[in-house]
């Protein structure tokens, strides 16, 4: 899926959603919110569905892994 020019999430930053934003003829400011608003909600949701998951007994490390990775990701490509 392509966000702004990138095509790459290792790429995107926060200059590509804005490009997107302004494509989908949105204000850049208020898509950002609602991103970061995203961002800022996702730890507490992965943490849940990886709870959910262990409740159920998939109880594999690479769960706790991909919360890890993803939650670090995404406050990376917001430049945090």
């Amino acid at each position: 899926m392509k966000i702004g020019s990138e095509y790459k999430i290792k790429k995107m930053e926060k200059s590509h959603w804005e490009d997107c934003a302004k494509e989908m003829g949105l204000k850049p400011k208020i898509m950002l919110e609602q991103i970061e608003s995203m961002v800022d909600r996702m730890p507490a949701a992965l943490d849940r569905a990886a709870q959910h998951l262990h409740g159920k007994g998939l109880t594999h490390p690479l769960i706790n892994e991909l919360v890890t990775m993803i939650k670090a990701n995404s406050q990376e490509r917001l430049g945090r």
